[in-house]
């Protein structure tokens, strides 16, 4: 836990919320969403990345069918919404 709080502490970890294992639960799929950094100088880099990134997801947890990444920019004056 002492990793996690350094992570949270240095920015790296944003945010954490509960994971449920879909599966435990008798679910045959799992949408999945997130926010997440991505470096990409062009909109092409940045559609690559994206599909790069649902690829990964897919290949860990082959029950994901639907994947919504949203691009943000990491701003050290961001606040988060609770």
């Amino acid at each position: 836990m002492s990793r996690v709080a350094r992570l949270v502490d240095e920015r790296i970890i944003r945010e954490i919320t509960p994971i449920y294992d879909t599966r435990a639960l008798g679910y045959s799929s799992m949408l999945v969403a997130a926010k997440v950094e991505i470096d990409a100088p062009s909109v092409a880099d940045l559609a690559r990345a994206i599909d790069a990134a649902e690829a990964r997801v897919r290949a860990a947890v082959p029950i994901a069918r639907v994947i919504y990444l949203e691009p943000d920019v990491y701003r050290s004056d961001a606040v988060m919404d609770r």
